[in-house]
Order: structure tokens, then sequence, then C-alpha cells
């Protein structure tokens, strides 16, 4: 559509009901809060944790708003039932707690049978390993022999100050 020129003669400057032209691309930036450049509905993602033997915060935090602590604690262990010190200064609320015990060539994870079970394979037959408790000292197991072996609790739990 054009206003009184020459059809054969037509500018772009001389058109009436002129197309919106978009603004150019604009490159995403994940920190950007408002603006072109900003990225909706961006997911929440938790900053990387490593395994470690110093306590370190998750980036999560607990129902009660606490924040969610993670520490790593090997132990040797030998006799019927036993506790080790978890050495967390402060323990409020057990959030998780994984095991993983090394018994010669084997590895187990997470193993606890109640009821009078046991764990069959290799040289662990007939034999029972768990997480029994935690109090503001202690990570507190329970096994049915006397083998040692070595236990490696990873765990998640809320401090009362912090």
């Amino acid at each position: 559509k054009h206003s009184g020129v020459d059809s054969a003669k037509i500018s772009y400057n001389n058109l009436d009901d002129k197309p919106t032209i978009p603004a150019a691309q604009v490159s995403a930036d994940w920190n950007a809060t408002s603006g072109m450049a900003a990225i909706l509905n961006k997911p929440d993602i938790s900053p990387a944790i490593d395994y470690s033997t110093e306590e370190q915060w998750t980036g999560k935090k607990w129902i009660d708003g606490k924040k969610i602590y993670q520490k790593t604690i090997t132990y040797y262990s030998s006799g019927y039932s036993e506790s080790f010190p978890h050495g967390i200064s402060n323990f409020n609320r057990l959030i998780d707690i994984n095991f993983l015990i090394f018994y010669y060539d084997s590895i187990f994870k997470d193993f606890w049978i109640e009821n009078g079970g046991y764990v069959e394979g290799g040289n662990v037959a007939y034999m029972y390993v768990g997480f029994a408790g935690m109090d503001a000292s202690n990570v507190k197991y329970r096994k049915n022999n006397q083998e040692t072996f070595t236990i490696q609790a990873t765990i998640y739990y809320t401090c009362t100050n912090r």
C-alpha cells in the first residue's frame, strides 16, 4: 500500500502500514534478572558437592529452613556392637546417612537386616551390619560377628545454630 507514488518507484519510506521489524537478537545471560537477555523459568541447580571428610553445605535446606550439611567419615570396625564419633558440632537432625562397608575384596552399601536375616555371597554369608542410630556425638551400628571391616558413612544433617 502506498500514498500517491508511482508503483514503479516505491521506496520503503513511502509505504503505509510498515511492518514492525523485531529488535536484533540478544544473547541470553544466566545472571540477568530482567530485560531481553534474562532467562525465564530457570531450573534450580544446586552447587556440585564433593565427598569430603570436612563439613560442607549441600546447597539445600530442610523443611524447617535449616541448611543441610554433608560429611563423610571413615572408621575401622571390630567387635559386636559399636559406635564411632562423627565430630559434628551443634548436631541437630539426621536427614540421611549412607553406609559403605568394605570387607576384604567386597563393598556393600547401606545394608541392615533387622529380623535375623543374613546377607549371602562370598565370605559374608550369615553376617549383617547396619546403621542403628545417631546421637549428638556418635554414629551407632550393629553387626552379628566380630569380623573387622571399614565403614565409610556419608551423613546429611542440620545443625542447631546454622
